[in-house]
């Protein structure tokens, strides 16, 4: 994760923020559930998708 210039590992308490960018490294599949998890995220809020929000 990148933040201010500054590199780091988030944790799993790590608030993502407008401008973060993230390197996320795995097998196509789950690489694609991870975009669209974080794409549903960015609509809907942190429970996009359990609540019938953000997906698509």
């Amino acid at each position: 994760m990148v933040r201010d210039e500054t590199s780091f590992v988030p944790l799993p308490s790590t608030v993502l923020r407008r401008g973060d960018e993230l390197l996320v490294v795995a097998t196509d599949p789950v690489r694609d559930a991870a975009e669209r998890r974080l794409r549903e995220v960015g609509r809907g809020g942190k429970l996009a998708g359990w609540l019938g929000t953000g997906a698509g």
